[in-house]
């Protein structure tokens, strides 16, 4: 277990998580697979009176979008697998819907709290069939032997434009033709949502601008400009891309679509949830740890919300490289952490300074942690998928592997259940696989004269 590895926890105790608020990964994810009994019960009777009804065990919209279409397709091979632990449920009274949001008209800015209430994935769901595709849960035997439990891919670099940010981007482009504005696209992105928008914008007939950082990753660049859209870094670096993003949609009559701190972005993403949901009660997993890279939270958020819902003996951690830990030291503290300096990373995806404003309204009361690995372990991570899975992930993609391997020798004792079956589950979302065929060599190279240990 490296010494980079740790986690935050909302309602830990001081002596114990040390005065950073800080617990080793493995001895985190390690606990959160402890039968309900062992667990620290501090607020169950508040959580259980937040508590809705359990759903369904199908997951289907409500109102409006109860059609057939919204069927999950099984794609990968039927593992019947019960799971018997036991969970604390979270509430989020507040967020959780049973009808579709009002929706927010395009370039409206909420506050936070009212951001949050706008999220609806109902809508999303409608909105994005035909549009996106439904990604495969895959499964590694391999894998299983290297963390100690059964682990799940969900395979969002199988996803159009290579990531999960196509959702988000067709989900915010959609709702804006439905409120008749057809004015151009702005994205501000690292990559990833600027290639969604780009697309977005292709197939729904809008012209697209993306303002990415100086030194963005070539290949990413590359991608943008194909979809057809136009690429501005000059002079663009992390600290000041939103404020450039802002004023140049205001110069251009753009409309700006935030990669994570918009609530139709976040209705978006919350569809992997949705989809995951269903694919786990088809092989009968109800009670998942669900590892969930982390940057600046529109993924994290949007399939807590969902997973709360349909998934609701879930327990949701994001995943962050330790250099970018904002969102650790904000889940420790209460309050939303601003980095001083942009983080370096080989996972440009989570590089960020701080969790979106509304992104943050969700994870603060959805999310159970947030845990952080160092760059070594990513790596190892790349290693694992690209030379036993045979999966291309990026860096940012391969942060849940990089958590769920770092638990291997943690587990011993945890893996009978009182009825002896191991009740470890683990998902991990690959969130992309847009990077460059060097970028993973070097990373495969990094660990290649030291193999990973497991």
């Amino acid at each position: 277990m490296g010494s980079g590895q740790h986690v935050a926890h909302r309602s830990r105790p001081t002596h114990v998580t040390g005065q950073r608020g800080h617990l080793a990964v493995g001895e985190q994810l390690a606990r959160l697979r402890r039968p309900e009994h062992l667990r620290h019960r501090r607020g169950q009777r508040k959580l259980r009176a937040l508590n809705h009804p359990a759903a369904p065990m199908l997951p289907q919209p409500v109102n409006a979008f109860k059609s057939t279409h919204h069927q999950l397709a099984d794609v990968c091979l039927p593992l019947h697998y019960s799971s018997r632990l036991g969970v604390r449920r979270c509430g989020l009274a507040k967020l959780r819907q049973t009808a579709p949001a009002a929706v927010l008209y395009p370039g409206q800015m909420p506050s936070p709290a009212a951001g949050a209430a706008q999220i609806n994935i109902d809508g999303a769901i409608g909105r994005l069939q035909d549009r996106v595709h439904t990604t495969p849960l895959l499964h590694s035997r391999l894998l299983d032997q290297a963390v100690g439990g059964r682990v799940w891919l969900k395979a969002e670099n199988f996803q159009r434009a290579g990531s999960f940010k196509s959702r988000g981007a067709f989900n915010a482009a959609l709702v804006g033709l439905e409120e008749k504005d057809s004015r151009g696209l702005l994205a501000l992105s690292s990559g990833n949502h600027g290639q969604a928008v780009a697309l977005a914008a292709a197939e729904l007939g809008l012209s697209a601008v993306v303002v990415m950082s100086e030194g963005s990753s070539p290949v990413k660049i590359a991608a943008v400009r194909s979809y057809g859209a136009e690429v501005v870094t000059e002079g663009v670096n992390l600290g000041n891309r939103e404020r450039v993003a802002s004023e140049l949609a205001a110069e251009r009559g753009l409309r700006l679509i935030h990669p994570h701190d918009d609530p139709h972005v976040i209705s978006g993403q919350a569809t992997v949830g949705y989809e995951l949901a269903g694919q786990l009660q088809a092989r009968g997993v109800e009670a998942p740890l669900v590892l969930v890279p982390l940057g600046g939270g529109g993924l994290l958020a949007g399939m807590a919300i969902a997973l709360r819902r349909w998934l609701p003996k879930a327990r949701v951690a994001g995943v962050e490289p330790e250099s970018g830990n904002d969102g650790a030291l904000s889940l420790a503290s209460g309050r939303r952490v601003t980095l001083p300096e942009a983080p370096v990373t080989v996972a440009d995806g989570a590089a960020t300074l701080r969790l979106g404003a509304i992104d943050w309204e969700v994870i603060r009361t959805a999310v159970d942690d947030i845990v952080t690995v160092s760059d070594r372990q990513i790596g190892e991570a790349c290693w694992w998928l690209w030379s036993r899975c045979k999966l291309v992930v990026e860096p940012t993609g391969a942060l849940g592997v990089a958590a769920a391997l770092s638990t291997a020798r943690s587990l011993a004792g945890l893996r009978q259940s009182a009825s002896g079956a191991d009740p470890t589950e683990i998902v991990c979302v690959l969130t992309g696989g847009n990077c460059l065929p060097s970028q993973i060599a070097d990373l495969v190279e990094s660990v290649a004269g030291q193999p990973p240990r497991f």
